[in-house]
């Protein structure tokens, strides 16, 4: 007697299931690692296009898949005598960045020194600030806008008017604030 024999029916059903999402799975990663591929291709030779759209695409296609997994992953749930013999897994995402984070920092993801490795580092890496003025501002908004995962910021001073000209991230309604609330608020938009 077969081994897919002995099986109820549901679980026929859900084994055949978690095979094709395996399968759209191994897909996607193909799909990534060939767009990765032309990337790669465009920067090395410099050729000008609109990298945005294989990222965006990426991106969609990485959106369903998750979607579908989440999909088995509840009727594996669902599914007491299934769902007790399983091993649990913390998420069902092995993505080193969300979708949002592929989109946002889709022109330094194309760049060869950078590329999703490097973005992903960015995302692990602290940065402290000493000072939120003149410098400490512009520091901070493009740590914060290039995905630097955790900033710090040291100053024990107040925004002032004669402050608003030159220190980006003030504005003044955050006159006589802190300046590290300020910054922080600021680099949270």
């Amino acid at each position: 007697m077969d081994q897919a024999e002995l099986q109820p029916p549901a679980i026929r059903d859900l084994l055949d299931e978690l095979k094709t999402g395996k399968q759209q799975v191994r897909a996607l990663f193909d799909s990534i690692e060939a767009c990765e591929e032309k990337l790669n291709q465009f920067s090395a030779a410099g050729t000008v296009t609109d990298d945005s759209i294989l990222v965006n695409e990426l991106s969609v296609d990485l959106d369903s898949a998750l979607a579908a997994l989440n999909k088995l992953k509840a009727k594996v749930d669902a599914s007491p005598k299934i769902s007790s013999s399983l091993p649990r897994h913390e998420s069902v995402s092995k993505w080193p960045l969300s979708s949002s984070e592929y989109r946002r920092y889709a022109r330094q993801l194309v760049m060869p020194e950078i590329g999703i490795a490097g973005q992903v580092r960015l995302k692990q890496s602290s940065v402290l600030i000493i000072g939120a003025g003149g410098l400490g501002c512009p520091a901070a908004a493009y740590l914060a806008g290039s995905g630097v995962g955790t900033i710090g910021v040291v100053d024990g001073d107040v925004v002032e008017e004669s402050n608003l000209h030159r220190q980006i991230m003030h504005d003044s309604t955050k006159v006589g604030v802190l300046k590290v609330d300020s910054v922080i608020e600021a680099m949270r938009k």
